[in-house]
């Protein structure tokens, strides 16, 4: 690995995150996870992906709290909010000409101020919805409600009070999972001595003594556990980077079902939208269906799990 290179990264991306707060006026905190999870992204998706990053910096929006009341607060005022349970969370703030025709939304990431390793994997989790964004194209829109397709889901918005639905979150939701522990893998191979900024390097310190062990994130913990078999397969995320970001889910259900015979993309959705919810029944209704759907491409792809003891950070 060139440091030369990851340290001119981390530079640039100062430089972006700085010259983005000139009109924000963001604590330094704040500041600090985002170039960490910026990091993250240049790391694992290449500098193309600040194609799109720049893209949503233009408008992005970012609150972050002092405590789970005044999120919880805070959501419950924004036009377009979602579920005041949720923390982090994303939400949109959709606008419309005077013909009251879509134009364009403003993204806004909620969460509560932990610490240094929680705040930017949350930040990581909800930019890559953000990122989600810049794929959307509207496929139905009449006076009162219109439909978008956004990466591997389809959002459903009510302009009277600009809620909105999602339709196959749970896949949508896995794949975030994904990107997250992929980011958390990277991370760790990173040498902490070869880095010049002293944010990055502290980060790194934090989440050092998890090198070498079985470790998932701790995000929607049924879900992660349940696909944990499948999140660390590389093949699979080679899947994510080619289509996920472009919302070419046609492409993806392809390439995905062409590993072998018996793998349904449309299966793999389904288990995820339902397992997404943690409820028991579908837990023990679709546990048996999901496991041979990863077996199956596990197999084809020739990759094998680690089974050593999980650990959740």
């Amino acid at each position: 690995m060139d440091y030369s290179v990851i340290n001119a990264a981390i530079d640039d991306i100062v430089y972006i995150v700085n010259d983005y707060n000139k009109t924000r006026g963001y604590s330094v905190s704040l500041c600090e996870r985002l170039v960490i999870a910026l990091l993250g992204y240049y790391i694992v998706f290449g500098p193309s992906i600040f194609e799109k990053i720049n893209i949503i910096l233009e408008s992005l929006e970012i609150y972050e709290c002092n405590s789970i009341e005044e999120c919880c607060e805070l959501k419950s005022t924004l036009v377009g909010s979602v579920n005041s349970n949720s923390n982090p969370a994303t939400s949109w703030d959709f606008k419309y000409d005077e013909n009251k025709k879509f134009i364009g939304a403003i993204p806004r990431i909620i969460y509560t101020k932990r610490d240094i390793v929680g705040d930017s994997f949350n930040l990581i989790h909800e930019l890559s919805h953000v990122i989600e964004g810049t794929s959307g194209k509207v496929i139905k829109e009449d006076e009162k409600h219109f439909k978008y397709k956004q990466s591997l889901c389809e959002v459903v918005v009510d302009k009277n009070n600009n809620r909105f639905f999602v339709n196959n979150r749970g896949i949508v939701e896995l794949i975030t999972i994904m990107i997250e522990n992929k980011f958390f893998k990277e991370f760790l191979k990173l040498d902490v001595g070869m880095i010049d900024n002293c944010i990055v390097r502290e980060f790194l310190q934090r989440i050092n003594i998890y090198k070498n062990k079985n470790v998932l994130l701790d995000s929607y913990s049924i879900t992660s556990t349940m696909f944990s078999d499948l999140i660390n397969n590389n093949y699979f995320f080679e899947l994510v980077k080619k289509y996920y970001y472009n919302g070419e889910r046609e492409l993806f259900a392809l390439e995905y079902e062409s590993y072998g015979d018996g793998l349904s993309f449309k299966v793999l959705v389904n288990c995820a939208e339902h397992l997404i919810s943690g409820e028991l029944y579908d837990i023990m209704y679709y546990t048996n269906i999901l496991n041979k759907q990863i077996e199956l491409f596990n197999k084809y792809s020739s990759y094998i799990p680690d089974k050593r003891i999980l650990l959740f950070v």
